[in-house]
């Protein structure tokens, strides 16, 4: 009886706490204010054998709006991943998702 009372004390280890995630929660887009954009990163997604890397500007632009409709704290885009693809602080986020060019084209 001790053999098997030692024996189930070896599972009753507490389990390791558990972690947040590094960028907190992710809310659901329950009104749909981002969906033309995750659904143009996941048909890019389908077109390019699931290669994220073909699909950086669907994926920047629909952070963008997450973050343009409080979905998910605003954040740089170099932080997120995305410094190569924005020239400094010319582009940003306006709302709706859409990227502002400040370029003059004159």
């Amino acid at each position: 009886y001790n053999e098997y009372k030692s024996y189930l004390s070896m599972f009753k280890r507490k389990p390791p706490p558990s972690v947040p995630p590094d960028k907190g929660s992710f809310p659901l887009d329950h009104f749909g204010e981002c969906k033309d954009h995750m659904i143009a990163f996941t048909e890019c997604l389908k077109r390019n054998d699931n290669n994220q890397r073909a699909c950086r500007r669907e994926n920047m632009e629909y952070l963008q709006c997450r973050m343009s409709n409080n979905l998910m704290a605003k954040e740089g885009l170099a932080e997120l991943g995305f410094g190569d693809l924005v020239e400094g602080e010319e582009s940003k986020v306006e709302p709706g998702g859409a990227v502002a060019d400040n370029k003059d084209t004159t």
